[in-house]
């Protein structure tokens, strides 16, 4: 239930700042006493949602960052977070198949690297009986 807590003040707060920030409005936050709106002003920098201007001990001067509009397009912080959750499956789905391709990839180098030590090597031997008949005619 935190959780949830946590992404309605977050998008409540960001609408708030999109609202305010057309004739150039810097919103000053108060930070919070209650746990959850701590938790949403350090989810928010985190992100980038938010810039902070002149922190201080009584509160901050802060606007919405492009992230932040992106957030609010896109349906809010619940969707932010859910997309970072699917990028990252993706990301570590995509990573193992790269291993996979990796592990696959070196074993065949390692079947092949004397065969292809060997060609090289008859490939040099050819050359230098070349340049040798070349330089003896």
């Amino acid at each position: 239930m935190m959780q949830n807590e946590v992404s309605v003040i977050i998008d409540n707060f960001l609408n708030h700042l999109n609202l305010n920030r057309n004739g150039g409005n810097l919103y000053s936050v108060e930070h919070r006493d209650n746990n959850s709106g701590r938790e949403a002003i350090q989810l928010m920098k985190l992100h980038n949602l938010i810039s902070e201007r002149n922190p201080g001990n009584s509160g901050s001067i802060v606007d919405i960052t492009s992230e932040g509009l992106s957030v609010i397009e896109n349906g809010g912080y619940k969707n932010f977070i859910d997309n970072i959750k699917v990028k990252k499956i993706k990301k570590e789905a995509y990573d193992e198949e790269k291993s996979r391709y990796d592990l696959a990839n070196a074993k065949r180098i390692y079947k092949t690297y004397w065969w292809t030590f060997g060609f090289a090597l008859a490939a040099f031997l050819i050359s230098l009986f070349n340049l040798y008949k070349t330089f003896t005619k």
